[in-house]
């Protein structure tokens, strides 16, 4: 009898050598899965907030132009439709955001 509970406790750890490194792996893997979505996730918020400071520059240029010449002479007239054009595409982004934004708070909330 003393033989078969070995022969059972060698079956267990056995068993259990394999799937516990099995399980260590797995967790390591995955942490470092997770730290890379975190990564490309900053990565674009940044991108993000780079954009949105863009546009931002450009717009207050494209007032700034405006407000020194409001005939149009130096930009051809086409900045006003350049200028709307921008607001217009600054306001689709900030839809999207909330809307992504509503989303995740409805999920997780």
């Amino acid at each position: 009898m003393s033989t078969l509970t070995e022969i059972i406790i060698a079956v267990f750890v056995a068993a259990g050598i394999p799937s516990a490194v099995f399980v260590a792996m797995f967790n390591r893997w995955m942490r470092k899965q997770q730290e890379l979505e975190d990564a490309r996730v900053q990565a674009q918020i940044l991108l993000f907030r780079g954009d949105r400071a863009n546009c931002t520059l450009a717009e207050e240029c494209a007032v700034s132009i405006q407000k020194l010449d409001p005939q149009g002479k130096t930009h051809n007239g086409r900045l006003a439709g350049a200028l709307e054009y921008a607001r217009k595409v600054k306001h689709e982004q900030q839809d999207f955001i909330t809307a992504e934004g509503a989303k995740r708070h409805g999920r997780h909330g």
